[in-house]
């Protein structure tokens, strides 16, 4: 599951607020739901049912909820402005997401690199569409967005800013302020290859470890140094931490509209950013992979 290979890559029905909030009725879908590929034959993004399947283990385990152990172990104790399920009172504190424009969306449907996962979308029976647009019955509605605020969704429905992003996966990495989150062998078994090349859901080359992103594809900025791990998200959000070099990044728009012309190669604002930051720390070559 944590490198996108169990099989349940999405489910046949969308999820609502109350049940996300819930969290017991996605369960009971997720088990009675059939498989969209043999298990770790290949491997598919599962947008959606990743943060639920993690989200039963973690109050399993522990007995608490993803937003409390989050909230707990990780955010509290680095004084993260971060959060999985954000209370009423926080909620002015949030830049919404401004959804493209529909001159936007269709130019980016040109692109020859989105061409194959859009023409999965349009498909409504299709893994592609019901992992990630069919995954969730909320929209960009404003009061559906400030109800989701509240729910502990930890695929998608996290909130927070990138320095505090940063400041996570440097913890992941070595001390901050006296603290590590995982052990160095952890860290390095999380970054090892789990799956490589094309994605059944996102119908694009994607490369995962356990639970993260690793350099490959469109999806990943042009500066791919070996060891790098972090993961990428809408709108051309991105997080990630470089051990090697002692460097964690992190970077979250709200506009919808980082989108290329319809002939060019994806060139997201991180890309641009990743480079400079980079150059700033005189890493100024680096391989492909």
């Amino acid at each position: 599951m944590l490198s996108h290979r169990s099989g349940v890559a999405a489910l046949d029905v969308p999820i609502s607020n109350d049940q996300a909030a819930a969290l017991d009725p996605v369960l009971r879908l997720i088990e009675q739901q059939r498989l969209w590929l043999r298990p770790g034959a290949k491997h598919g993004y599962h947008a959606v049912t990743y943060g639920f399947i993690l989200s039963g283990l973690i109050r399993a385990v522990t007995g608490r909820t993803v937003g409390q152990f989050f909230a707990d172990e990780v955010a509290r104790p680095l004084g993260l402005d971060l959060h999985i399920g954000l209370p009423p009172g926080s909620h002015d504190a949030v830049a919404p997401m401004i959804g493209p424009s529909q001159r936007q969306a269709i130019r980016s449907m040109l692109n020859p690199v989105w061409l194959r996962y859009l023409l999965g979308v349009a498909n409504r029976r299709s893994a592609s569409y019901r992992a990630t647009f069919g995954g969730t019955s909320v929209s960009f509605d404003d009061h559906e967005e400030l109800v989701r605020y509240e729910v502990e969704d930890a695929s998608s429905g996290a909130l927070g800013n990138g320095r505090s992003l940063a400041r996570m996966f440097a913890a992941l990495i070595g001390e901050v302020d006296g603290r590590r989150l995982i052990s160095p062998g952890l860290m390095n078994a999380a970054r090892q290859p789990q799956a490589s090349g094309y994605d059944v859901v996102l119908r694009m080359r994607t490369d995962w470890g356990l639970g993260f992103a690793l350099p490959g594809g469109p999806m990943w900025p042009d500066v791919r140094v070996p060891g790098i791990f972090g993961h990428t998200g809408a709108s051309g959000s991105l997080a990630f931490a470089d051990p090697e070099h002692r460097l964690a990044f992190g970077y979250t728009p709200n506009l919808w509209a980082e989108l290329s012309g319809s002939f060019t190669a994806p060139r997201f604002r991180f890309h641009a950013l990743t480079e400079a930051v980079y150059e700033s720390a005189g890493v100024r070559r680096w391989p492909h992979v």
